[in-house]
């Protein structure tokens, strides 16, 4: 069985409207079941405003639905967001199979980037 990490972030078009881009991974980054739920390095040259963890419940939804749900809401108050997932093991090595997924959502102090074009 392969894991599958999601890391998921807000782009503004050239025609003003906002898409998401979607990057799926081989695998799911695995993180100490004591860690921070980082598995996305954070940008040094913005401001963290808040992070949302699918530990949270968030109006009765699932994990998922809740990640998409805060990430919309902080989406369309006109934050970058960025989302992502990572799997919580207390093993040391060989994590498949003994942890659990989570969902975190980012939203930086700073407005959502303009989608970059290929030349």
């Amino acid at each position: 069985m392969i894991g599958l990490g999601i890391r998921m972030s807000n782009e503004r078009g050239t025609d003003g409207d906002v898409d998401w881009v979607v990057q799926l991974l081989s695998d799911e980054v695995s993180v100490p079941a004591s860690a921070e739920p980082r598995s996305w390095e954070l940008p040094a040259e913005v401001k963290l405003l808040s992070t949302w963890t699918s530990k949270q419940l968030l109006g009765g939804h699932g994990p998922v639905r809740g990640a998409l749900k805060a990430a919309a809401t902080a989406s369309a108050e006109g934050h970058w967001v960025r989302v992502h997932s990572l799997l919580h093991s207390n093993r040391d090595e060989d994590f498949e199979g003994s942890g659990t997924s989570e969902f975190v959502v980012d939203v930086f102090d700073a407005p959502i980037p303009l989608q970059e074009l290929d030349e």
